[in-house]
């Protein structure tokens, strides 16, 4: 939910996998060309049903190449992609399983939310005075060592704060005192944020009518494939605990094969990642690339 990768995931995933002997086939998100090439509209008709129908014809696609079995497809979403996954998973005949990374296992509004309160507040805690940040305690936060989660939204409180005369951002500085009060107007302040971008800002795609539901709503279309499911204690994104959501109710809706591996000291990419504070979002892991290698071998008997 949110956040930029750092460390080229889906490539290191595909090269990991490709030397363990699975093909895998990696796709730009609609009306995106490549790196820095996307179309304007990425950003106002792009929709989750887009995203699934994309996963769909990215399998007809694959399966037509001769080498590839096309009764042995298994789909990998990370964070946004994981609802997409589940989404697509339904009436897929020649579906094997599905993994799922840093997974969205609690609704889109409560998750962005408990980003502020999971990792932004506390960050700020840091460079707080009196419980409170002023435009200069901001510079420091937004230059500090804080991962990405708290590098972007920190970034909201103030415009400009990489120029000479940044300004503290008036639907944040309620009472107009020239500082943020974290208990007082933060909290308040970042609900009425999320849910301005819900209605049709940075986050419309997850407030529309249209959107996906979480991991967890949709576990009884994963009811009768294997799901994996991998997730970093320290995920700025989205709380561990939101993939133990996922995992119990696979189990709850009759899942015979479920399986969920945490990561302590990895974030919201299977990164190293130092605390929820200071999540880079920066190149997986050696181990989950192994643990997912295992997983598919196991379900393919090899």
């Amino acid at each position: 939910m949110g956040g930029t990768s750092r460390g080229h995931l889906f490539a290191d995933v595909a090269r990991s996998l490709a030397e363990q002997g699975f093909a895998t086939l990696r796709y730009n998100k609609h009306y995106v060309a490549g790196i820095g090439d996307i179309d304007p509209r990425f950003g106002t008709d792009l929709t989750m049903t887009q995203l699934v129908a994309d996963v769909r014809t990215a399998v007809q696609a694959g399966v037509r190449d001769p080498r590839i079995d096309a009764q042995r497809v298994y789909l990998y979403g990370w964070s946004e992609g994981t609802t997409v996954a589940a989404a697509a998973a339904d009436n897929m005949p020649n579906l094997r399983g599905v993994i799922l990374q840093g997974v969205v296992g609690i609704p889109w509004r409560e998750g962005l939310i408990a980003q502020w309160e999971r990792v932004v507040i506390p960050y700020l805690r840091g460079f707080a005075r009196e419980g409170s940040v002023g435009i200069a305690d901001l510079g420091r936060a937004w230059r500090g060592d804080g991962g990405v989660v708290p590098h972007e939204l920190v970034g909201v409180l103030a415009d400009g704060l990489d120029s000479v005369q940044p300004v503290l951002n008036p639907a944040f500085d309620v009472d107009g005192n020239g500082r943020i009060d974290l208990d007082a107007e933060l909290r308040t302040a970042a609900v009425q944020f999320t849910d301005t971008q819900l209605a049709g800002g940075a986050f419309r795609l997850y407030g529309a009518p249209s959107t996906l539901a979480d991991v967890a709503a949709q576990a009884p279309t994963l009811r009768h494939v294997p799901v994996l499911t991998v997730h970093g204690d320290n995920d700025s994104n989205v709380s561990v605990a939101a993939a133990q959501r996922v995992d119990r109710a696979l189990a709850e809706v009759g899942s015979r094969d479920h399986t969920l591996i945490t990561y302590p000291g990895l974030g919201h990419s299977l990164g190293a990642a130092t605390d929820l504070l200071h999540d880079p979002i920066g190149p997986i892991g050696r181990q989950p690339l192994d643990d997912i290698g295992k997983w598919l071998r196991d379900r393919e008997g090899r």
